[in-house]
């Protein structure tokens, strides 16, 4: 059983997922950031992939201490999609309730788009591929009037 297949057996058992196999979000909210997350990876489209983008640090028992993620701000899944046979950088910040955007995370989502990649902020799965679907549109249309990507 692959990654995505797993991860929608799960929200299955967690009754997260209607007869016709797509997770919908209770009340069109997720009440848990990570049920949320767990949600927008398990209905990714074919050409989607996502991986979580846990960050942090661990203390080593010298002391030292040991970052992991890719860096401070960056979305919460990262991944890509593939538009056209052209695998694009695709990031996503999942929000619940009433938090925002933190200085950083706006930042890292100006940046993803300024150099050509999808930068998604969703508080629903639903918003999520709305989101990425009006991006690919915005891409497309980028690429077909030979519109520069370079900032």
């Amino acid at each position: 059983m692959d990654r995505r297949q797993n991860v929608r057996v799960q929200a299955e058992e967690a009754n997260e997922v209607d007869h016709s196999g797509v997770l919908q979000a209770h009340n069109s909210s997720m009440k848990s950031h990570t049920n949320l997350l767990k949600a927008i990876m398990a209905s990714a489209p074919a050409n989607v992939r996502l991986f979580q983008n846990d960050q942090g640090y661990v203390e080593s028992i010298k002391g030292d201490h040991i970052t992991y993620g890719l860096q401070p701000g960056s979305g919460d899944l990262v991944g890509w999609s593939t538009i056209r046979g052209v695998a694009v950088f695709t990031s996503v910040e999942a929000k619940i309730g009433r938090d925002k955007l933190r200085p950083l995370q706006s930042k890292w989502a100006a940046m993803v788009r300024e150099h050509g990649g999808i930068a998604i902020v969703a508080r629903s799965v639903e918003e999520c591929w709305s989101e990425h679907r009006g991006a690919v549109s915005d891409l497309l249309m980028r690429t077909q009037c030979g519109c520069d990507f370079t900032p």
